[in-house]
Parts: structure tokens; sequence; C-alpha cells
């Protein structure tokens, strides 16, 4: 929900977006930044490598990107 998307998608996208993504509902810029801090927290990330962490609401598991 950032104001480029929100430029650039219309009613009818942000419906269909909302009604295809298994959390219906755009992600907020703060759930992005939690999981950056996340990322850049050594303690917790140490032993982390070669990862794919989608913080898009389940939107890549729906297989609309396919």
């Amino acid at each position: 929900m950032t104001p480029l998307a929100m430029q650039v998608h219309t009613e009818q996208v942000q419906e269909t977006w909302k009604s295809a993504v298994p959390m219906h509902r755009y992600g907020t810029p703060r759930e992005v930044a939690q999981a950056i801090c996340f990322l850049l927290d050594t303690e917790k990330t140490a032993y982390m490598t070669g990862q794919v962490i989608s913080v898009d609401g389940g939107f890549v598991n729906t297989g609309l990107l396919a």
C-alpha cells in the first residue's frame, strides 16, 4: 500500500489483487521494513544463506506469476 501502487492501481485492479492474494489486502511499507530489519539483525540471521523471503501476503504462492 504505497503511494506509487495507489497511483497506478485503479480501484478495479486493487479489488482483483485483494481477491487473489491470500491475505486479501495490500502490504504496508512498515511490513516490508520489518522484514528488512529482521534480515539486518545478525543475531537472528547469522546462519541464514541463500534464501528468498517473499513479503507479499502469499502472492507468489498463488501461482499468478507462472
